[in-house]
């Protein structure tokens, strides 16, 4: 039983790359395009508690990514210790995906915790930024019980469920509001006249820093 510890105790100081027992590869990248994301910071910190996720304010090693998008965190850890990888954005900022591992399972969210003696390969999803506003043409008004009712959705749940309701006659003239990442947006409407429903579904795609506008006469 002891030959088995100190076996162990072994493999966990020399399993990773350069003798540290800390070791992650990975790559940032956006899931929509599949292309790299450089200069995202990655920083692996000590956590102050196995229960919660709060860290050490002392850096313990960080990176870069690359103009390929990866990035290689190393560092001879303590035994009696947790730590995590801490992500930090440019100035234009970043809607965060999550953490993969090699096999595409999410692993985790804002932080990453890390595994000791063993070469973590991960991969860090991020998406830019876009944003779209909505108007809405009655064109067609028979009277104030005409209803419009538009649901929207989204891979990464930007939108929040039920039914954006509109009465009447009156149109409506949207704005831009809180930014949303880039990609496939599915919008589903339902227009009631005289007691008879008419549905309609369409796709839209947000580009990189695109202000679309979508329009909906009905």
């Amino acid at each position: 039983m002891k030959n088995l510890i100190i076996i162990s105790l072994l493999f966990l100081f020399s399993c990773a790359k350069e003798g540290k027992n800390i070791c992650i590869e990975g790559k940032v990248i956006n899931p929509v395009t599949g292309q790299p994301i450089e200069g995202i910071r990655l920083v692996l910190h000590k956590k102050t508690s196995d229960l919660g996720s709060g860290s050490s304010s002392v850096i313990k090693s960080e990176a870069y990514s690359d103009i390929n998008g990866n990035f290689v965190l190393s560092h001879n850890g303590s035994l009696f210790n947790s730590y995590i990888v801490l992500i930090e954005y440019p100035n234009e900022g970043y809607h965060l995906v999550g953490w993969k591992d090699a096999t595409g399972q999410t692993i985790g969210g804002y932080q990453l915790d890390v595994k000791k003696g063993e070469l973590m390969d991960v991969r860090l999803e991020l998406l830019p930024y876009a944003n779209v506003k909505f108007n809405f043409n009655n064109v067609n008004c028979v009277d104030t019980t005409d209803l419009l009712q538009v649901y929207l959705s989204d891979d990464y749940d930007v939108f929040l469920p039920g039914a954006w309701e509109h009465y009447g006659c009156v149109n409506y003239l949207g704005f831009y509001g809180a930014l949303k990442p880039m990609g496939y947006y599915y919008i589903h409407w339902d227009v009631t006249r005289n007691n008879v429903m008419t549905s309609f579904d369409d796709t839209i795609y947000l580009n990189e820093g695109e202000m679309k506008t979508y329009t909906i006469n009905y």
